[in-house]
C-alpha cells in the first residue's frame, strides 16, 4: 500500500504543502496548501509531474524543470483557478 503523502514543503508565506503520493507514470502531482497556524486548506494545486516544486509566494510558484537537453531551469508560473471557478 503506498504512502497518502510523499513530500513536505514550507513555503515563503509559511504555508504547508502536501504533495499527494506520485505514481512513476502520472504526469502531474497534487499540491493541497494548508494555513498553518489556522489548519485550514488553503488551496489545491496541480503540477506537472516532472517539475521540483521550490517555493512560493502569494499565488505565484518556482519551480525546477528540466529541458529537452535535460538542463535544469528555474521557472516562474503564477497559479490559477480551474475554468468555471470564479
Amino acid at each position: 500500500m503506498a504512502p497518502a503523502i510523499d513530500a513536505l514543503l514550507t513555503d515563503f508565506d509559511e504555508r504547508l504543502w502536501v504533495r499527494d503520493y506520485r505514481l512513476p507514470d502520472q504526469d502531474s502531482v497534487t499540491w493541497r496548501v494548508w494555513d498553518i497556524g489556522r489548519g485550514q486548506l488553503l488551496l489545491t494545486a496541480r503540477i506537472g509531474g516532472e517539475d521540483e516544486l521550490l517555493d512560493a509566494r502569494d499565488d505565484v510558484v518556482l519551480l525546477r524543470r528540466l529541458d529537452e537537453f535535460d538542463v535544469p531551469r528555474a521557472v516562474v508560473m503564477q497559479l490559477r483557478a480551474p475554468p468555471g471557478d470564479g
